[in-house]
């Protein structure tokens, strides 16, 4: 359910909890448990993927990218972005760029 709803910018632990019909502390203590990684952090780390293949493999703009990976602030998934990667999502995108001879 995460992998298919990362991009719905309220995917949150009750959204995902009421998805699936159980409390949000019994998920979030066997979410941590089974992953080693809190919700929020797993979400973030799945968006933070799918906005690196997007920056390596599209020209599109880091605003779109932010809102199609769930993010209405661009400017916070940029933060989030340089918190996960040590980059900005555009230095990011540069580093990876295959240089054609």
């Amino acid at each position: 359910y995460i992998q298919k709803s990362f991009s719905n910018k309220d995917l949150d632990v009750t959204l995902i909890c009421e998805h699936l019909h159980i409390s949000a502390s019994y998920f979030s203590k066997l979410f941590k448990t089974e992953t080693k990684e809190t919700i929020v952090e797993y979400i973030t780390r799945i968006r933070m993927e799918k906005s690196k293949e997007l920056l390596k493999s599209s020209a599109m703009k880091v605003f779109e990218i932010s809102q199609v990976v769930g993010y209405e602030d661009q400017h916070y998934f940029s933060y989030n972005f340089r918190k996960q990667t040590g980059m900005t999502p555009t230095e990011y995108r540069k580093s990876e760029a295959v240089t054609i001879d």
